[in-house]
């Protein structure tokens, strides 16, 4: 794996010009990090990465900004920026869950599933 490009959940990142942040671990699939930087066409341009143990995953609060797709009232599942987000107990910030729809801006935040395959939405800011 090229430290200079790699994607996270599917979104390329050009991390040629980035701040690396290392842990007790190393660049590699599978690899939790944590990206900081702007997109441009399509690509994360990266600022900083920061590469994370479980530890460190364990403990921290994810946030994710960006329009609701894949909607799933039943589920209550959707997805942001290629993220899929459980609001099953999530607490509300400017609405409540039936403004809930896609295309709809939102801020999540929340912990990573035990299986790291979706945020566990703590609070959902309708934007």
């Amino acid at each position: 794996m090229n430290s200079g490009s790699f994607s996270v959940n599917g979104i390329p990142v050009d991390a040629s010009r980035a701040n690396f942040v290392t842990s007790q671990t190393s660049l590699a699939p599978g690899v939790f990090a944590s990206v900081q930087g702007r997109m441009a066409g399509g690509t994360l341009i990266a600022t900083q990465v920061t590469l994370l143990t479980q530890s460190d995953i364990d403990a921290r609060v994810f946030q994710v900004t960006g329009a609701v797709s894949g909607w799933n009232a039943t589920a209550k599942t959707f997805t942001v920026r290629n993220v899929e987000v459980d609001y099953s107990a999530a607490a509300f910030v400017n609405g409540t869950a039936a403004g809930l729809a896609n295309g709809v801006a939102v801020r999540v935040e929340g912990t990573p599933s035990v299986d790291g395959s979706q945020i566990r939405a703590t609070q959902i800011t309708l934007r």
